[in-house]
Parts: structure tokens; sequence; C-alpha cells
């Protein structure tokens, strides 16, 4: 027991090391303490950019000719989007004038 005491007995080399070590473990824990805790006050600026309107191209000489009386048919656009952002279309609601390509053909209760 007497052997393992003296082995631990404090010399002038690891006094040095375990101080070395104390500093360096203490500058690390407040240095980490100080990343994740601080704080501050002030004032923030954002501002929005102007947002530009969507535009549809015209398709028409790319749909088939599926629409007849008593029947559905699909509706196909083209939507561009000049604006630097990704948007959603969530919503499209019919409007303007139904035409028909053939003047036979009345646009009549098409919806």
């Amino acid at each position: 027991m007497v052997a393992i005491l003296k082995s631990l007995a404090a010399t002038p080399a690891s006094l040095a090391v375990a101080a070395s070590l104390a500093v360096m473990v203490t500058v690390g824990g407040v240095t980490t303490f100080g990343a994740w805790t601080v704080g501050g006050s002030g004032n923030g600026y954002a501002k929005a950019v102007t947002i530009l309107t969507l535009t549809m191209t015209d398709v028409s000489a790319t749909t088939v000719a599926d629409l007849y009386p008593g029947g559905t048919g699909n509706v196909k656009f083209s939507v561009t989007n000049p604006n630097a952002f990704a948007v959603t279309i969530t919503d499209v609601t019919a409007g303007g004038t139904v035409t028909s390509n053939d003047a036979s053909c009345t646009t009549t209760g098409v919806t």
C-alpha cells in the first residue's frame, strides 16, 4: 500500500501536467457554456421582394379534342413564374369566354 501511495506522490512535473489539464478543462467548459448561452439585444431589419405576376401561356395547339356534348375532358394550361422563388398554385377558377374551333358547336352549358 505504501508503494502505491509513493507512486501517486506529487512531483513538480505531475503537478504541472495536472494544473495544465485543469486549466484546459475549465477554459473549454467556460467557452462551451458561453457558446450556448450567448444573448443580446438590438434591432433587426428585413425587406420583402416585390412579387411578380404569374402569366399563362396559350397551349391550345397541344390539347386533345376530347370535349363533346354531355362529356368531360381535361383542361391544359401552362403557367410561367418569373419570381426568384417557387410558387404553389392551390386553386384554379374558370374565367373568360368559352370558345370553339367549330362554328357548328355551341358553347352554352360548358362549365
